[in-house]
């Protein structure tokens, strides 16, 4: 399991609330991220491209990282308090490090009814 915590914020940068985000990578002992999995597509695009050959996919490429993302409640059905949680990642706002390009996916896709589209930072 893959767990990342959004801040989001305001456009004048105030902190709103927290938001999670989790990604499963398999019931194993060792953890697996598939070519498939949300986890994998959203490394790629928050690299700005795919890993080496060989290499491992650390999760510190979405640490201090500005996105734009879709929040919505948790089934009310299957929850005795709904919360919030990120839904989607829409696009990549800012690089890893210095000199780091980032992929600009515009690609927004449908929105739920109960969803948000929100400036965040991942923690």
């Amino acid at each position: 399991m893959c767990f990342v915590r959004w801040d989001v914020l305001t456009d004048e940068l105030e902190l709103v609330a927290r938001v999670p985000l989790w990604w499963n990578l398999g019931d194993g002992e060792k953890p697996r991220a598939g070519r498939r999995s949300k986890y994998f597509k959203e490394w790629v695009r928050a690299n700005g491209g795919p890993p080496r050959r060989g290499d491992r996919l650390f999760p510190n490429v979405f640490r201090q990282r500005m996105a734009k993302v879709e929040v919505g409640d948790t089934d009310p059905s299957k929850s005795a308090a709904p919360y919030s949680v990120v839904r989607k990642i829409i696009e990549w706002e800012t690089g890893a490090s210095p000199g780091h390009s980032v992929n600009q996916s515009h690609s927004q896709g449908r929105h739920s009814p109960d969803a948000t589209t929100t400036k965040s930072y991942g923690k």
